[in-house]
């Protein structure tokens, strides 16, 4: 089941870096990772937009494609990147950016277990 969870998982991030760049027209799902930013706080969002689309995409792949290491890393290094976000520069909403690195931390500790 869990093993099903992360494959979903990672196909639903490909589609939402997807949609950020804009190959997927008119889609809800840019707007469920670039939602957590704080916009006003981000400098030169349209490169930010990229960089981070790039990101999800990377990561999704990894999930459907990795090792039991590389998906553990994937989900850690997902939420590393929302704490520093939230605690060290104040660009997501903090309730957004708490529950993604608390899911992604607890997915990381389960993929051990696959």
């Amino acid at each position: 089941m869990l093993n099903v969870i992360i494959k979903v998982n990672g196909i639903y991030d490909i589609l939402c870096g997807l949609s950020i760049l804009n190959c997927i027209p008119e889609s809800i799902l840019s707007n469920l990772h670039l939602g957590m930013f704080k916009r006003h706080k981000i400098y030169n969002y349209a490169y930010f937009e990229r960089a981070l689309s790039f990101y999800i995409i990377l990561y999704g792949f990894m999930r459907l494609f990795g090792s039991k290491l590389i998906i553990s890393t994937s989900y850690i290094s997902e939420a590393l990147y929302f704490y520093n976000e939230m605690v060290n520069h104040d660009t997501v909403y903090t309730d957004k950016a708490t529950y993604v690195v608390i899911t992604s931390s607890l997915l990381s500790f389960a993929c051990w277990f696959l």
